[in-house]
């Protein structure tokens, strides 16, 4: 969530067209983190914690959703907030990714809390 609060497109965009060397570290660093996310997912999985996913499409789904639920018409659009929508893709994406016998054991008031001081930086 952060790197898409933190890199909306337009800024991404611009980077591109102002510094296009850095945004090639931005893209190796991008990948870095998938790849650290990769191998989290696989021992989680390896543990019986995670379900066994495709990492690459859980974290490009999340991008996809986190940038559009960003966008200011959305939450007009589908009559929400933006905290109660951020907080729905996080229930969706932890039935995704956990098994269902762990999915009582996930502190949720963490999450919320984060995302609480997301929103307040942002707003």
């Amino acid at each position: 969530m952060k790197s898409v609060v933190y890199m909306p497109d337009i800024l991404l965009e611009d980077l591109k067209e102002a510094y296009p060397n850095l945004v090639d570290s931005l893209y190796f660093a991008q990948q870095e983190r998938i790849k650290s996310l990769e191998q989290f997912f696989k021992s989680g999985a390896a543990d019986g914690v995670f379900l066994q996913i495709n990492a690459k499409l859980f974290l490009v789904q999340d991008d996809a959703v986190l940038r559009r639920i960003m966008e200011p018409s959305f939450t007009i659009q589908f009559d929400l907030t933006l905290k109660n929508a951020l907080m729905d893709f996080y229930q969706m994406k932890k039935h995704q990714l956990i098994v269902p016998s762990k999915l009582e054991t996930v502190n949720d008031a963490y999450v919320e809390k984060q995302i609480s001081q997301i929103l307040y930086q942002i707003s």
